[in-house]
């Protein structure tokens, strides 16, 4: 029979041996926690929808509409229907009325909450060539309506579309 010294000393003999493993399995699961949690670290901003990354072109497709024209002073506004085709990198439109608004094709290029029209087409002197749709506008996309607008003293241009 053992005495109760012999008990102790055994159980504590053991619990140190097992203190041992259970400490190199507690840095085992600890560095595979750490990889893991590595891992998914990663993958969050991997995976990232491309609408959240500044400068993707989110808003192409064909649109329809219209663009009108107003003195904010005056409240004096015309309008006309358009069509509005963009792509990564391109736009084509069209028109109900002659020059009003000037689309026809170009570049353009995106950047946060504004776009950037490039038109490549020849234009006569006998219009206001404020109508061209060029240069730096505004854009607020909300599902599948696309507004682009842009003041210019009292003057504000803006295109009103939906997609589709």
């Amino acid at each position: 029979m053992k005495n109760r010294a012999e008990i102790i000393s055994e159980r504590y003999h053991t619990e140190s041996t097992d203190n041992t493993d259970f400490f190199a399995n507690i840095i085992e699961i600890m560095k595979s926690y750490t990889i893991i949690s590595l891992i998914l670290f990663i993958l969050q901003f991997s995976c990232t929808k491309t609408e959240d990354i500044p400068g993707t072109f989110v808003i192409s497709g064909d649109y329809s509409g219209t663009f009108s024209r107003t003195n904010i002073k005056t409240g004096w506004c015309c309008s006309s229907e358009v069509t509005l085709s963009l792509t990564d990198s391109t736009f084509t439109g069209t028109n109900e009325q002659q020059y009003f608004p000037a689309i026809c094709a170009g570049d353009i290029e995106l950047a946060e909450n504004k776009i950037f029209f490039q038109n490549t087409c020849v234009w006569p002197a006998h219009f206001d060539w404020s109508l061209i749709l060029s240069e730096d506008w505004n854009y607020e996309l909300f599902g599948n309506q696309l507004r682009i607008w842009k003041e210019r003293g009292n003057i504000e241009d803006e295109y009103l579309l939906k997609k589709g």
